[in-house]
């Protein structure tokens, strides 16, 4: 079986769709005779085996830089032309992509002329779509191309051969959204780390000098971490504590309020460092005695099932991903979504103040909770859904390339500049310049000055 990833991502960065699909393709290339491609970003078409796993093939194409491992496809006929070719050259079974940006859809293209099945797993609720976007200051920006961007994504979900829902709660959005049409089938993240266990889990927050909590995730409102900081002020702790917030500033009007609240808390050291690595996550989790959630809205967050595998209790808020993974006194503390601040702060104080044999009960049983989210299971669950999709769809086409443009353009015109156009004469420049970078502010937590930068750049460029 000849399986391509599709990604946004130059390597494994923060978000689902950067991680599962770098860690779900290199484990396949690694542990099974499949053989794995996955399509990036880069500079120019070029096509190399993997740093980590050399069996894994690396296609990158030429794209637009937004972030430091996050890039866009840089579309105009010629480079769709030379992708297309690629594509044809690789003899593909089915096509795994983990975002719904232009690169996806213009693969999906192909694969629906190809009559090669188009798996999509889906990281936001897609009846939510445009709330995941991570900057409030968007918000405008977005509205002005929101009936366009909600025709593209209608169009994206129903070539979806099967729409991958992370559990349960996604899987009846999906259903809403596509209005009982279309396949779709469970299968959850996966953690690519050994699990802790027993003679690893040494912290111990009667036993330790100072507390330490922790929660990673961009800085949003949706995040929620000011809700955090504030939840601190009436904690009475004896020992030192520290709260790290570890994410991206991708909303500066909520990351600056943040650092004006944290300087009212006196009883607590509270740190924002901005994005750090997978590698300085794990490490954060060693040393932490809790990580804390007070996030209004995730799928399946990562965040919350490495904390777990670490053997790192949660307390936190009730969302899509907690109502799953979080049990009240078994591996943390669950409260409900109206909790008042000073009512978390209360649970937080309670938990840093348990004994250590509880403490010990609740890290093992951290661990036992996720047990199951390895790679190979998440694996072998993706595969079955492959081979059943590719035994219904056996017969491969030749394919029509005016066909894939026809496609393409019926939502963008490509011009020969390699300028996006709109098919609607009405829509004025400005939701033009913002309709390609709306779509990315739904799912890029890029800052307000980096989404005008592009936005005006886009402006020049189309005249």
């Amino acid at each position: 079986m000849v399986v391509l990833f599709v990604t946004s991502h130059s390597q494994i960065s923060t978000g689902g769709d950067s991680r599962v699909a770098w860690e779900l393709a290199r484990y396949a290339a690694k542990y099974t005779s499949h053989q794995i491609y996955i399509l990036a970003p880069g500079e120019v078409f070029d096509l190399r085996n993997d740093k980590e796993v050399e069996n894994l093939e690396v296609l990158t194409i030429p794209s637009t830089k937004m972030t430091s491992s996050e890039g866009v496809f840089k579309v105009n006929p010629s480079n769709i032309s030379k992708l297309i070719k690629i594509l044809n050259s690789l003899n593909i079974d089915i096509i795994h992509a983990h975002n719904f940006f232009p690169i996806s859809f213009i693969v999906q293209s192909w694969a629906v002329e190809k009559n090669i099945p188009f798996v999509y797993t889906s990281h936001v609720l897609p009846t939510q779509a445009l709330q995941f976007q991570s900057k409030d200051s968007f918000k405008e920006e977005i509205l002005a191309v929101q009936s366009p961007i909600l025709t593209y994504l209608k169009l994206f979900h129903k070539g979806c051969s099967s729409i991958i829902a992370l559990n349960t709660y996604a899987k009846e959005d999906c259903d809403k959204y596509l209005k009982g049409s279309g396949r779709i089938d469970i299968i959850p993240n996966g953690c690519n780390f050994k699990l802790s266990n027993d003679s690893s889990i040494t912290k111990s927050p009667e036993k330790s000098d100072s507390h330490m909590l922790f929660f990673s995730g961009c800085i949003s409102k949706r995040k929620n971490q000011i809700y955090l900081v504030k939840s601190l002020r009436n904690i009475t702790n004896r020992k030192k504590l520290k709260l790290i917030l570890a994410g991206e500033y991708a909303d500066q009007q909520e990351t600056e309020k943040i650092f004006k609240e944290k300087e009212q808390i006196t009883n607590a050291n509270i740190q924002l460092p901005g994005f750090i690595s997978h590698e300085q996550i794990l490490e954060y989790l060693k040393q932490s005695h809790f990580f804390v959630s007070a996030s209004t809205m995730e799928v399946q967050s990562l965040s919350v099932i490495e904390a777990l595998a670490s053997g790192t209790p949660v307390i936190a808020l009730k969302n899509e991903t907690t109502k799953e993974l979080i049990q009240n006194d078994f591996n943390g503390y669950l409260l409900p979504k109206d909790t008042s601040e000073e009512d978390f702060g209360e649970t937080i104080e309670k938990a840093l103040n348990m004994e250590d044999s509880e403490y010990r009960r609740m890290c093992l049983n951290s661990i036992k909770s996720v047990q199951h989210l390895t790679w190979e299971n998440v694996w072998k669950r993706t595969e079955g859904v492959y081979k059943e999709l590719i035994r219904e769809k056996r017969k491969k086409k030749d394919i029509n390339e005016k066909n894939i443009l026809k496609r393409i353009s019926s939502v963008f015109n490509v011009n020969k500049n390699g300028e996006w156009e709109s098919k609607n004469k009405k829509q004025n420049s400005k939701a033009l310049n913002y309709l390609v970078l709306g779509l990315l502010a739904v799912v890029i937590p890029v800052g307000v000055s980096s989404f005008k930068k592009h936005a005006e750049k886009k402006k020049v460029e189309n005249g």
